[in-house]
């Protein structure tokens, strides 16, 4: 893939590369907004700032905050005896609880 660097700013970059973590979807994505700017006339430095109408944020569901965040690794049993809560740690066992489930649990 060859991008004219004319095309492209830190900024442009910056957005695809905080929203797809895979090559084949940064790629796709570079190569779109590439060829959305050459159909644009871009004798102005305000025409650069024009946002695509696709890039409207939309409200992330749990499971695409997973895939960026992911599960944190830190021992539960030792977080929960540094916060004075030993009696949670033999609930989660009573109940089988395992990380993954623990950093899912809610109020409820």
């Amino acid at each position: 893939m060859n991008i004219d660097e004319d095309y492209l700013t830190g900024h442009i970059l910056k957005d695809i590369l905080c929203t797809k973590f895979t090559f084949d979807e940064i790629q796709n994505a570079l190569e779109k907004r590439v060829a959305q700017l050459k159909s644009k006339d871009l004798s102005s430095a305000m025409t650069v700032l024009i946002q695509p109408e696709d890039s409207i944020k939309k409200e992330e569901t749990e499971k695409e905050k997973n895939k960026f965040i992911g599960c944190p690794s830190d021992d539960i049993e030792q977080l929960l005896k540094e916060f004075k809560s030993e009696e949670a740690v033999e609930k989660m066992k009573e109940h089988d609880i395992d990380n993954k489930q623990f950093w899912e649990l809610s109020k409820d």
